[in-house]
């Protein structure tokens, strides 16, 4: 009784308007599409201050290897951690700021943002920051997401990478009160995005900061008040970065919806000639869940490979790193109900409600048997067996169990092993065990199996093990 169920096909997601191409070409420009990046990096610019009073050609070193690796090493995203220049005030500094950015406009986004050296901090005067970085010279980017009032001291910015979502937002150093209410907004408006957050005062060494603030006598929050009143309470935000204490330091939180939060510091202006060069690469390998952090020079053209500077990292991105979300519990969700109907329509035996779960022009692939068909056929021999389970006939009942779920809010990839049982007239049980894999859509508001596949048969322990986890049952 294996194929009276469509069970989905080892497509990825991406297909919403499968609708209009025969079933041929939907999996064809499925497939064509579901290769994801193998690895794409984000690079942390800390501390510039010295290279723009001093030694600007150090800076522009930077970003012109920033420019050239952006092929080789998949850069999406480049981030200065503030203290753009060692005197606000002082035009040359921004020129020289300047001129070493745009060497990365229109060839790799990138997000700025406030020190306390970019501005007069008592008076939050950044005026110079703001003529040199202001929201104007990014609006006609589609990766600049806006900025809080009239400057750019607080921005967001996106990116997109292996099929995920991200959004950058940077704060003022000491961000205020109504800052964080305005950076909960946007992240809160955004639960589809990992949220990186980039403010130049957060982290020491060895613990966040407790005196961004005080230390300066203005009117602000530290690090330890920005996770209490933000971050901690946001469950898109997987990443805070910073600088301004020279070192480097790294800890793991965890926020109140149960996510983890990775915290860095990174700051190499005390080193010679202002930091000679270094910055940090976070290259993010999602089919191993991992972050690995490198630090760099281009300047030396030599790398830290001491594990308080290169190091790898623990990240969820290929199963279920983002299932705390709101948005991607409400399609989870959505999906449950989606297999709840599946089975319960097998169990009834009944056949037009299975109908529907299934799309017009699916396709069946079967893995034992190596083809496919569509599924408008295979429904065609189903039916005799739904009209016999609805008489008594015989009993039917189908369960699924998940080992990894990933999509949007119109696609869907789903992978694990449902099992399949029937009780004869007898009453003798058979239950059977199948790999399955599969690709649904979801169109005016349904979900519906586009291509499925049988891969093939399942072991009963195999069966168990996902059950164990309670969040792989549905």
């Amino acid at each position: 009784m294996l194929n009276r169920l469509p069970n989905l096909a080892t497509l990825t997601v991406l297909l919403a308007l499968c609708t209009e191409l025969d079933a041929a070409r939907n999996f064809a420009a499925a497939q064509e599409e579901a290769a994801p990046e193998a690895s794409f990096s984000v690079v942390l610019l800390p501390d510039t201050q010295f290279y723009s009073e001093k030694f600007p050609d150090n800076y522009i070193a930077q970003t012109l290897w920033i420019r050239q690796q952006r092929e080789k090493d998949n850069i999406k995203f480049a981030i200065h951690l503030g203290d753009i220049v060692q005197t606000p005030t002082k035009e040359s500094e921004w020129e020289n700021a300047n001129r070493a950015m745009a060497i990365l406009d229109g060839v790799v986004p990138y997000s700025m943002v406030p020190g306390n050296h970019d501005m007069t901090v008592k008076s939050r005067d950044s005026s110079l920051y703001n003529k040199y970085f202001s929201p104007a010279r990014y609006q006609d980017h589609k990766w600049y997401g806006g900025h809080l009032g009239e400057t750019n001291d607080n921005n967001y910015c996106y990116f997109e990478a292996a099929g995920m979502k991200f959004m950058v937002i940077s704060l003022e150093f000491a961000p205020r009160d109504e800052t964080l209410e305005w950076a909960a907004g946007v992240a809160k408006k955004h639960p589809e995005h990992r949220v990186i957050v980039a403010t130049h005062c957060y982290m020491r060494t060895n613990a966040r900061d407790t005196a961004c603030a005080t230390q300066y006598k203005v009117e602000g929050n530290s690090g330890e008040q920005i996770w209490q009143k933000l971050i901690r309470k946001q469950p898109n935000i997987f990443l805070v970065v910073s600088g301004h204490i020279l070192g480097v330091g790294l800890q793991e939180s965890t926020n109140d919806a149960g996510g983890k939060v990775i915290e860095m510091l990174t700051d190499y202006q005390g080193l010679p000639r202002g930091g000679n060069g270094w910055l940090r690469t976070l290259r993010f390998v999602p089919a191993e869940n991992k972050i690995q952090v490198k630090a760099y020079s281009p300047l030396l053209k030599e790398s830290k490979d001491d594990a308080k500077h290169s190091f790898s990292l623990d990240y969820e991105m290929t199963s279920t790193a983002s299932e705390g979300t709101p948005q991607e519990q409400k399609r989870l969700a959505e999906l449950d109900a989606y297999w709840a109907e599946v089975s319960r329509a097998v169990g009834a035996g009944d056949f037009d409600a299975y109908k529907a779960t299934c799309h017009a022009e699916g396709v069946l692939v079967s893995g034992s048997r190596e083809n496919s068909e569509p599924l408008s056929k295979a429904l065609a021999r189903w039916k005799r067996e739904f009209d016999a389970t609805k008489s008594g006939e015989v009993k039917a009942g189908v369960e699924f169990r998940f080992s990894r779920r990933i999509g949007d809010d119109t696609t869907a990839h789903e992978t694990g092993i449902f099992r399949y049982s029937t009780v004869d007239g007898e009453g003798q049980r058979r239950d059977e065990y199948i790999h399955f894999e599969g690709l649904l859509i979801k169109k005016e508001g349904r979900w519906q199996i586009l291509m499925e596949f049988q891969k093939e048969k399942a072991e009963p322990a195999e069966w168990k093990a996902l059950g164990d986890d309670p969040k792989n049952r549905r």
